[in-house]
């Protein structure tokens, strides 16, 4: 047992040491790369230190020429001061020249610097759009014209606005002003002329807004059911509108509220046919609106089942009257049949017996003489029998 202990003790040992070697090697390798990139930059400054090296010198041999031409030029001192002045616009040029350089190389390294900590592309300013937005009205009256929008609907509509930043700050604050109409454009009044748009919604939404308390608007969600009558996508969105109040009295996280979206749902959906459905939505890791877009198809085929329905049942109807009025006049017939049947049952008891006085009176072969006496008896044989016979035969090939 020792052994086996001081075995494990050994391996963990070593299993340490190994990650120990794993995580030295990372370390070497992130340093190793650290001074590539001094050694890189420790290059190019390098280089631009020669640049400037050079520049110098290339200055101090114009200065030794300067002084040369100082000593060794026998003209007039205007034609020296003329020369002189040339150098020196000379230098100055070339120092300006040098200080543009060395500008051009900090913006390039603060361009690069900057691209390697974003590391994505640089993105383009969007055109400001000058034309004034739109924006749809909203009057705070109980019973809300179809022109007009709700409270939220109209916040929405302005941060929307404001978040794609497609307008003027100055141009969407007139666009919320002239947007308010009735009661609410009264708001206005003792607002700053210079107030921003957020400020005219806030102001508008302490006087318009809905003041119900936090626990009143989450009971108002958790006991919200979609309705018999309610489509699958007016049950979603009234859905949403209750979590968008909620939301105003707490924060909610995207994923928070996609979760309660999916659970309530789900588990207020009026049709189970439409629940059971979607349950493997529900279960599985599908968001919200996929839950929503395969409860809409769910409901879509129900819609088209139910008008099959309707369709083929007045078919089925009009097949079994058709059946039932058969059904009766074949029973009128067999009854007219029966009837029949039993007169024509005496008519051929009386023909029978006729029948067997003749067989008695033709007995020989002589009788084929006597078949007119035989014909002749038969000729009485009354109109009534005869019809009866034939009557008894129409029967006989029916049955």
């Amino acid at each position: 047992m020792e052994l086996q202990e001081l075995l494990l003790i050994q391996e963990n040992a070593e299993k340490h040491l190994k990650i120990d070697e794993e995580r030295r090697l990372i370390e070497l390798e992130k340093q190793r790369r650290m001074m590539d990139m001094l050694t890189e930059r420790e290059r190019v400054i390098d280089e631009r230190e020669q640049k400037l090296k050079d520049d110098e010198r290339d200055l101090l041999l114009k200065f030794e020429e300067l002084k040369r031409i100082k000593q060794d030029v026998v003209k007039s001192e205007e034609e020296q001061f003329v020369q002189y002045k040339t150098i020196e616009r000379d230098i100055i040029t070339k120092n300006k020249a040098l200080n543009k350089r060395e500008s051009d190389i900090r913006k390039k390294e603060e361009i690069v610097k900057e691209f390697q900590q974003k590391l994505v592309p640089e993105v383009k300013k969007e055109t400001i759009i000058q034309q004034t937005p739109e924006i749809s009205p909203f009057s705070s009256d109980e019973v809300k014209p179809k022109s007009e929008v709700t409270l939220n609907e109209w916040k929405a509509e302005i941060r929307s606005l404001i978040a794609t930043a497609l307008y003027p700050e100055k141009m969407i604050t007139q666009a919320v002003r002239k947007s308010l109409k009735g009661q609410a454009k009264k708001v206005l009044l003792n607002l700053d002329p210079n107030a921003r748009a957020e400020e005219i919604i806030e102001r508008t939404e302490d006087i318009f807004g809905d003041m119900s308390s936090k626990q009143t608007i989450y009971t108002e969600f958790y006991t919200a059911s979609q309705k018999p009558d309610e489509s699958i996508a007016d049950w979603g969105l009234r859905l949403e509108e209750s979590l968008i109040k909620a939301s105003t009295k707490k924060s909610i996280t995207p994923d928070e509220r996609n979760e309660m979206l999916k659970d309530k749902f789900w588990r207020s959906l009026y049709s189970k046919d439409i629940k059971n459905a979607v349950r493997t939505s529900f279960e599985s890791g599908d968001s919200f609106e996929m839950l929503r877009r395969k409860a809409r198809t769910g409901e879509h085929e129900t819609k088209i089942s139910a008008l099959k329905a309707d369709i083929a049942l007045p078919k089925q109807e009009e097949i079994a009257k058709a059946v039932d009025k058969q059904t009766e006049l074949l029973e009128a017939m067999m009854k007219q049949m029966a009837e029949l049947n039993k007169k024509t049952i005496g008519k051929k008891m009386k023909i029978s017996h006729k029948s067997i006085e003749i067989e008695d009176m033709v007995g020989t072969i002589d009788g084929m003489v006597q078949g007119i006496t035989i014909d002749g008896m038969v000729r009485r044989i009354t109109v009534e029998e005869q019809t009866a016979i034939g009557i008894d035969l129409t029967i006989g090939v029916i049955n």
